[in-house]
Formats: C-alpha cells, structure tokens, sequence
C-alpha cells in the first residue's frame, strides 16, 4: 500500500541524515544509534500520512520543519504526490549557517 506522500530523499537529506547519524554511534554505539534512526523513520511515517502536521518555515511556506529531538530538525518540502526531505540540521550548529534562517 502507498502511503499518501512517499518520502523522497535528496541527496542533502541523505548526507546530513549519515552525518546526524554517525555522532550518536560513534559516541554512545549502535543502540542509541538505532533509537535515533527509529525516532525519525516514526517522524518520517507521520509526515507521509500527514505533511501538514508541522509548521511552515517563516519567509519559506513552502519549506516545513519538523522536530526529531531538541538537536535535530528536519527540512521537508510537500510536493503533489511526494514529500521531499530536504535535510537534517543539527540544532547546535551556528542558525546563521541554515538556509532558512534561525530556526
């Protein structure tokens, strides 16, 4: 069964998701790890069921932001019949580095 909106990763998404991914499993192992990589395909899960869910980028309506964890947020852009996962930003990085502003 398709989901109402497939995920679709870019290729900023998949780099920045091996990057938000490597930390945890370098520094704790592979179950923290895993428990990261679980919580964010749920997320991923809920954005395809429902792109709405979470809010708009100020300045970018297009672009929405959800919320992993309070370190990590992911940028996704809801498409006709895809969501398109933008990428990861790791919240502790400087906000005038994010495309789309302080988040």
């Amino acid at each position: 069964m398709r989901t109402p909106h497939q995920a679709e990763w870019t290729n900023e998404a998949i780099d920045t998701y091996d990057d938000i991914i490597a930390y945890p499993y370098q520094i704790w192992g592979f179950e923290v790890a895993q428990k990261l990589i679980d919580q964010i395909d749920e997320i991923i899960i809920l954005i395809e069921q429902n792109p709405t869910m979470y809010p708009a980028v100020p300045g970018f309506p297009q672009i929405r932001k959800a919320y992993i964890s309070a370190n990590i947020t992911l940028y996704y852009r809801i498409k006709a019949e895809t969501v398109e996962l933008l990428y990861f930003w790791n919240n502790r990085r400087n906000p005038a580095d994010n495309p789309f502003g302080q988040i």
